[in-house]
């Protein structure tokens, strides 16, 4: 008839590492890395264990307003074929959310490779206004909803890095981010004629302050998706 209580702290770290030439490493073992926290170096780990033994909570973010419109169609075409390739595995849940106008819109949550989803991708049409911040706040409120801990929760924003419509502000997208721990990948919208502008820096500035990867302008969109899943799958997980 007894409770015993008491106070358990754990503290969960995904990271990626690689090696000089930017390739992922994947035969890191628990001896290979430490922790410093303060003045503390930690060695000894509750876990340790690859990413890809973790599932993938994922949100594919995509801008439809009308600064975006001409690459519209390479970025549909490029997102059907990520969600079509064979790379999934089977707890993985992915979410599409197009923003333009007024308001960000939802087309699928956590199902999104079923071919209904790819109907109202090709449904899309270009809008006015871009509520770029408020849909980066959104993909954070999906992703938190009914959050599973042994998740990895991620996002990849297409956009050229412009906000014209947001209630809400970069700091603010940013620190729900990171609050949940949700790496944000930036790939640009833009083509590779422009110079690099205040929307690149935005895009950088999310990608870095949640640990993601940002493509720039020209980019190939098929290998910037392939990089972003091989970071996602090639890390690490430990407490």
């Amino acid at each position: 008839g007894y409770t015993i209580q008491d106070n358990v702290n754990e503290v969960r770290i995904v990271f990626s590492a690689s090696d000089r030439r930017g390739r992922a490493v994947h035969s890191l073992h628990s001896s290979d890395v430490a922790v410093s926290d303060d003045d503390w170096i930690i060695r000894s780990f509750r876990s340790f264990r690859p990413a890809m033994d973790v599932p993938l909570d994922l949100v594919l973010l995509l801008d439809i307003s009308s600064s975006a419109a001409s690459q519209l169609p390479g970025e549909i075409a490029a997102a059907e074929r990520f969600l079509a390739s064979s790379q999934w595995q089977e707890q993985d849940r992915i979410s599409i959310l197009v923003f333009g106008g007024l308001h960000p819109q939802l087309i699928c949550v956590r199902n999104c490779r079923a071919a209904e989803a790819q109907s109202k991708l090709n449904s899309l049409r270009a809008e006015d206004t871009t509520p770029l911040f408020d849909a980066v706040l959104k993909g954070v409120e999906i992703l938190a909803g009914n959050h599973d801990p042994e998740s990895r929760p991620a996002m990849i924003l297409f956009s050229d890095g412009w906000d014209t419509s947001s209630r809400s502000s970069l700091g603010e997208a940013l620190r729900a981010a990171e609050d949940l721990q949700a790496t944000i990948y930036t790939v640009s919208s833009r083509s590779g004629k422009y110079a690099p502008d205040r929307g690149d820096d935005v895009l950088d500035y999310l990608a870095a302050g949640t640990g993601g990867l940002s493509f720039g302008p020209g980019q190939n969109l098929d290998s910037a998706l392939h990089a972003v899943l091989e970071d996602l799958r090639g890390g690490y997980v430990l407490t």
